[in-house]
């Protein structure tokens, strides 16, 4: 067996598709809904699961002054939803409102989850 070397800039993509989330994270006054496709289980017992935000956007924030965050699955029938909330920031918007996806309350932990997932 033979192996080659790939370059630092294709390499990511032996990792691709990955399942998309949508994970909710708040803080005193805001929601937000982040599309993320770095996410992996960490352990069953007790559950925990590992996602990977940029200090750039918006809901590092959130998660880093809330210490949580709520995984939600999509499926396919609000992949329009998706796309919206990939693509724009929650800096200024509110995303459920913008997307009419319906915000719950969370169940163990203060931070709302997605109806629809």
């Amino acid at each position: 067996m033979s192996f080659r070397e790939i370059s630092k800039t294709k390499h990511l993509r032996l990792l691709h598709p990955r399942q998309v989330i949508l994970c909710t994270c708040k803080d005193e006054k805001h929601d937000n809904i982040i599309t993320l496709a770095w996410s992996m289980i960490v352990s069953r017992n007790p559950p925990i699961v590992a996602i990977s935000v940029s200090p750039k956007r918006y809901s590092h924030n959130l998660i880093k002054k809330s210490k949580g965050f709520t995984i939600n699955v999509p499926t396919k029938k609000i992949i329009s939803e998706v796309y919206y909330c990939g693509s724009h920031s929650g800096r200024n918007i509110d995303k459920f409102k913008e997307t009419d996806l319906t915000r719950l309350d969370g169940i163990k932990i203060d931070c709302p989850r997605i109806k629809e997932c």
